[in-house]
């Protein structure tokens, strides 16, 4: 058999929104990398990958922009 090429997707029908890559967060008292990666759907490590400010994971200063990345 001859492969058949896909069809062209329909040009009216509704095209989902994609997500952003990342979201910034600015850290407020009481915020810990475990609960940002619950609220974003991350993990920890991904947000320590994405921020170079951060050295030390279990310790973020108030005030800090953080880059979370979205899956």
């Amino acid at each position: 058999p001859t492969p058949v090429a896909p069809a062209d997707p329909d040009p009216t029908a509704p095209v989902a929104p994609t997500p952003s890559e990342t979201v910034t967060h600015t850290v407020v008292w009481g915020d810990t990398l475990w609960d940002l990666s619950r609220t974003y759907g991350c993990t920890v490590d991904d947000i320590v990958k994405r921020n170079s400010i951060i050295k030390d994971p279990n310790f973020i200063v108030v005030g800090w922009t953080l880059e979370i990345p979205q899956n």
